[in-house]
């Protein structure tokens, strides 16, 4: 059975890094120098192909030149140190407003006014900041503990609508009003982001949500 050497694990981890950190181009070896090839004598009994002569035929088998390991290792460690402090500041940034979430689950009980201002303040600060993914995971937290708040729904829906699509807008209307029935605001939002479509005939609808009570007067 033939013994398969340490290199050939590593060998398509060092290829699939090369291409990502473009190590051509930082490093002064060039790729066809970190990966050499080499001639091995198989061992007696191997697998390997007979020659005419019924000797074993040698194996030529790629390994990392010794001299670029130490410049390929740094390239990696100078790469995760990026990473590092590129997330740290990301944390720093964002820990100023995490810290003012007293309440990140929903309750009835009405939150107060500075923890509404948090995150709307968080919410601004994610969206300048540009990435899409993290807007809208920071979102849907902030919609767990501020689900009776329609400020946010409208918030979260326009940005849809802009990011993701009239669709998916409309689907965060829809789960506004799941969660709010009746509330005027939302309701009226709904409708005008659906007049604005000019989809007419789906603007009736969310009207049709509103509860109207009749108030009888006493003469």
């Amino acid at each position: 059975m033939n013994k398969m050497h340490c290199c050939d694990f590593c060998l398509p981890y060092v290829e699939a890094t090369l291409k990502l950190f473009h190590l051509h181009h930082t490093m002064m070896f060039q790729i066809d120098q970190i990966l050499v090839e080499e001639t091995v004598e198989p061992e007696s009994g191997g697998a390997a192909g007979d020659s005419d002569d019924g000797k074993p035929k040698p194996v030529t088998r790629k390994k990392i030149h010794p001299e670029a390991v130490p410049h390929f290792r740094a390239e990696i460690l100078a790469q995760r140190y990026r990473w590092h402090k590129e997330t740290e500041a990301m944390i720093i940034a964002r820990m100023p407003f995490e810290e003012q979430i007293k309440r990140p689950y929903f309750h009835v009980k009405p939150l107060e006014a500075e923890q509404l201002k948090n995150w709307r303040l968080y919410l601004d600060f994610e969206i300048a900041e540009g990435n899409e993914t993290r807007i809208a995971v920071l979102f849907e937290r902030c919609l767990i503990a501020c689900a009776l708040y329609d400020q946010f729904w409208t918030k979260y829906a326009r940005w849809t609508q802009k990011q993701r699509g009239s669709d998916s807008a409309r689907e965060i209307y829809r789960r506004s009003l799941q969660h709010n029935p009746g509330n005027v605001r939302l309701v009226l939002a709904f409708s005008a982001f659906e007049e604005a479509l000019v989809l007419r005939s789906h603007a009736i609808p969310p009207l049709s949500l509103l509860v109207f009570v009749r108030v009888e007067c006493s003469s």
